[in-house]
């Protein structure tokens, strides 16, 4: 098992919905250190291709109001079921234009993630603060 003692803990601005995938994440808005940009987004009442577009639409406005010198945008998108493939690749493709739009206004590389979680993605295991 890896140990994390010693090393830095990279701090995240959490913006957006406050979503129950989220839930365990402090809010850190303006938090000047922040090195990766959390985006919580709803979409626990979306089923279609256009619904996930339009709640992208959603989070491509608080990135472009909260990104600053970050070079990680890491958007979770909670839905209420799995999507079809069509919605996921309207999600894969926004990603590679966020990231795309945000190279060009910053100049500098940007990784954007899109994380689609459903009700049969696995929560994590709390963190009790120990390594064992």
């Amino acid at each position: 098992m890896h140990s994390f003692e010693g090393q830095a803990v990279v701090t995240a601005e959490v913006v957006g919905d406050r979503i129950p995938a989220l839930a365990s994440l402090p809010s850190c808005d303006r938090s000047a250190g922040a090195r990766v940009l959390v985006v919580g987004v709803d979409g626990r009442d979306v089923a279609t291709a256009r619904g996930v577009k339009e709640i992208l639409h959603q989070a491509e406005t608080h990135v472009a109001r909260h990104h600053r010198n970050q070079r990680h945008i890491v958007i979770v998108v909670q839905v209420a079921h799995d999507l079809d493939d069509h919605a996921q690749r309207s999600a894969h493709r926004w990603a590679g234009g966020i990231h795309t739009a945000r190279q060009r206004a910053r100049g500098a590389e940007v990784s954007v993630v899109v994380l689609l979680i459903d009700p049969a993605t696995p929560r994590p295991p709390c963190s009790s603060g120990s390594t064992s």
